[in-house]
């Protein structure tokens, strides 16, 4: 029993430095002293047993055994180097690459990090999304050019590396990183979007420690592991997010936020986690953001009012419920509110989301105004919403792809309501002033033909035959 525990434990030691050539000789060493032992064994059993009676039996028995111990000793190094080999990830998992750099007398501590860093990010809902790969050491990162190479080699989402050291820090043993530094793949990002990201990177690793001190080393562990687990989960979110998988990003980041909320009822290292709870809203913000657009401009924006979408208008206002619970003083949340209260018929609910929308935007925020003409036109108080339009106008804020939006949203409402005739004036009038004025003269055009015979449109049809005339149209 005692030789029994020896060997495993030599197991166990050979398997920590398992993509060594020395634990390769131990490897090798430690399978063939076991068939030196289980040969003979089993050649005196078969013996006694009269299984082995002639010579060509015994010869066959011992070139068969041979053959074994050959084909056993030819997978042992296969299998060791398939460990040396670069890790891959493969099918829909999210790769996470450990590689510290680490000298020899670490190496038990580094796996146990390992192991240990393992089993808090199998304690997520979620942990079947991670495949985690261990990088040994003779294969160490040497700057961010390597990292990013493995990363897009692997097809890893996450690698992390740097120094891991023990030593003092002010008088008192300790081990840990030196430094630590976390490569992610992602899309590549647009100039205007790297300081927003940049600050949620920052906010992840504000206050985090990843260094153990050893006279409080299993409360100091606990914690150095829980610091690791979280950065990687956000940043495993973050580059999701980046490539467009909300459906993937927001469990994680959901998951993130109720157990950080949590921690912050509970522990006075408040700044830390507040911190990170602000990176992990403003991610989850994102992501919840590109869903509304994504399902708003795929399937409602030219389809306002049609009962068939209700329940695509159903699914709009859950997200928008939930980015409410995020943040409940973005302007655009109260003005995407206005559109599905508008398409379930609540028009003073709707107008009541812009008067909101319009006292959290800036002050020279021109959609709360196309908002409101837009209600004002279809409840045919048509002066008001001259006075939205020209309010808007002033404003210097209109961009092109918010003005298709408006533009898209008038042309499926006029398709579901032809008798609205006064839109194809806002149609008009939307491509006169920012986007296409060859156009805008065919909606007036249209406009003055189907309202020749509805005295309410009169003030209108003045205001579209001065705008002709003066562009010297007939």
């Amino acid at each position: 029993m005692k030789s029994l525990m020896q060997l495993v434990d030599v197991i166990s030691s050979l398997w920590i430095k398992r993509h060594t050539f020395k634990s390769l000789v131990g490897f090798i060493i430690v399978l063939n002293s076991i068939f030196f032992v289980l040969v003979p064994t089993i050649y005196k059993i078969f013996s006694a047993s009269e299984k082995l009676v002639s010579a060509e039996q015994k010869i066959q028995f011992f070139t068969t055994s041979a053959i074994i111990i050959g084909i056993s000793n030819i997978l042992l190094i296969g299998v060791w180097l398939f460990w040396r080999s670069n890790p891959f990830i493969a099918g829909n998992k999210i790769g996470i690459i450990f590689a510290p750099h680490y000298n020899a007398e670490c190496n038990t501590l580094i796996h146990n990090l390992f192991e240990e860093f393992k089993v808090e990010l199998g304690n997520s809902k979620y942990n079947n999304y991670f495949k985690i790969k261990f990088l040994p050491e003779f294969k160490k990162i040497q700057n961010d050019d390597d990292a990013l190479n493995l990363v897009l080699k692997s097809k890893a989402r996450i690698l992390i590396y740097g120094y891991y050291q023990t030593g003092k820090i002010k008088n008192e043993d300790s081990q840990g990183f030196t430094s630590i530094s976390f490569t992610l793949r992602h899309r590549k990002l647009a100039n205007e979007e790297k300081k927003t990201y940049l600050d949620d990177v920052a906010s992840a690793l504000a206050y985090r420690s990843f260094v153990v001190k050893e006279k409080n080393s299993f409360i100091e562990k606990s914690v150095v592991i829980n610091n690791l687990s979280e950065v990687v989960r956000f940043f495993i979110s973050l580059g999701l997010t980046l490539d467009g998988k909300s459906d993937f990003a927001i469990p994680l980041l959901e998951e993130l936020r109720e157990k950080n909320e949590h921690k912050i009822k509970i522990s006075h290292s408040i700044d830390q986690l507040r911190i990170f709870n602000r990176a992990v809203i403003s991610c989850l913000e994102i992501n919840f953001r590109a869903k509304l657009i994504t399902l708003y401009r795929n399937e409602l924006i030219d389809n306002i009012t049609l009962r068939e979408l209700d329940e695509t208008a159903l699914k709009i206002q859950n997200i928008l419920n939930n980015l409410f619970q995020l943040n409940k003083r973005f302007s655009e949340y109260y003005l995407m509110q206005a559109i599905i209260h508008f398409h379930f018929g609540k028009l003073q609910d709707s107008k009541d989301a812009v008067i909101r929308a319009k006292k959290l935007s800036p002050i020279n925020s021109s959609k709360p105004h196309f908002s409101f003409a837009f209600l004002y036109m279809w409840n045919e108080d048509y002066v008001n919403a001259i006075r939205s339009y020209r309010k808007a106008e002033k404003c210097s804020d209109a961009q092109i792809i918010s003005i298709m939006d408006i533009l898209l949203f008038l042309q499926g409402v006029l398709k579901l309501h032809p008798d609205k005739i006064q839109l194809f004036f806002s149609l008009g009038y939307l491509n006169e002033k920012y986007f296409d004025k060859s156009q805008s003269v065919n909606d007036y055009k249209v406009f003055l033909m189907k309202s020749e015979n509805d005295p309410k449109l009169n003030y209108l049809r003045e205001l579209v035959k001065i705008s002709l005339s003066k562009n010297k149209i007939n």
